[in-house]
């Protein structure tokens, strides 16, 4: 979800006020859609996808092929971040107390 902010004020080429703005939207719609992920959990990823690219390009005005690449950058953006958090986990586990277990 960070991935949508940042891509969007950086390459969407928005204020850092409305790149928050996309970004609650996004997560709303994402939290009424999650409801539906657990049953028709590839469809729901298909839609939220659409829902992102559409917002760019509707509301924010960016031309196609750019809310397509705003939404790649987010998207490798965030699992960049979900990576490193989970590294970050798996590496906690590792010492108690700076003392390998």
């Amino acid at each position: 979800m960070i991935g949508a902010l940042i891509s969007m004020k950086f390459l969407g080429g928005k204020t850092w006020r409305q790149s928050l703005i996309f970004w609650a939207v996004i997560l709303i719609i994402g939290f009424a859609l999650g409801a539906g992920a657990v049953v028709l959990g590839l469809l729901v990823t298909l839609i939220s996808i659409a829902v992102f690219i559409g917002l760019a390009h509707y509301w924010y005005h960016l031309p196609w092929m750019r809310s397509i690449i705003v939404w790649a950058v987010a998207f490798v953006l965030d699992w960049v971040i979900v990576f490193v958090l989970v590294l970050m986990l798996g590496l906690s586990f590792l010492t108690w107390g700076g003392i390998p277990t």
